[in-house]
């Protein structure tokens, strides 16, 4: 039976993590780290205002009966892992989406100039022709989210493998909106995570 008593305990002894307490950090693709006067992934961290937490979901089909009658068993075959997404604060001098305009670039390259020349595509990465799709292995990073209690201790870490920005967002302006910060909201793909927690 619920006691009202043992909630405020549990509370009390154990603390609540909160929701604004945490930081994503990762290494930029070499393509995009040696650009010249690339955005620094500190700046990166500092401005990325919400993200989610790595999950996962099972993948399942329904089975037959266990004794050939009766209800059907979901029966789960593999795991599907969420995309993560975050947001972030772009910076006066648009430097947050160039980084991410040239990392999407970098996996597949965009600036085809209206297709009137593959070849006179001038990408990211050298060589690069319009609408090749790169390597992986040249573009997925690995993305670290680190959560924090109050006191600034490490609580859990996920670490996030080969990452990648699945869609470079359309950004809206308008005359009326004179106070509004733009956000890039990046979803994240990835192959797989791992959890890592840390006693108080």
């Amino acid at each position: 039976m619920f006691k009202l008593n043992d909630f405020m305990a549990s509370i009390s002894t154990r603390g609540v993590l909160k929701a604004s307490r945490y930081i994503v950090s990762f290494s930029p693709p070499t393509y995009v780290r040696n650009l010249s006067g690339m955005i620094g992934t500190d700046t990166l961290s500092v401005r990325c205002d919400s993200v989610q937490f790595p999950g996962a979901s099972l993948a399942t089909i329904d089975g037959p009966p266990r004794y050939g009658y009766g209800p059907n068993e979901s029966i789960p075959y593999n795991a599907v892992m969420d995309d993560i997404t975050c947001s972030f604060i772009v910076d006066a001098g648009s430097q947050i989406h160039r980084f991410f305009y040239s990392w999407f670039s970098s996996i597949v390259n965009i600036q085809g100039k209206g297709g009137k020349s593959l070849t006179a595509a001038n990408g990211v990465v050298p060589g690069f022709q319009a609408y090749e799709v790169g390597y992986k292995d040249s573009y997925a990073v690995d993305l670290n989210v680190t959560v924090y209690d109050s006191t600034d201790k490490k609580v859990m870490e996920a670490k996030v493998y080969r990452a990648f920005p699945k869609l470079l967002p359309s950004v809206d302006f308008n005359w009326g909106s004179t106070d509004e910060i733009v956000k890039l909201v990046i979803p994240f793909s990835y192959v797989d995570f791992e959890v890592n927690y840390f006693p108080l």
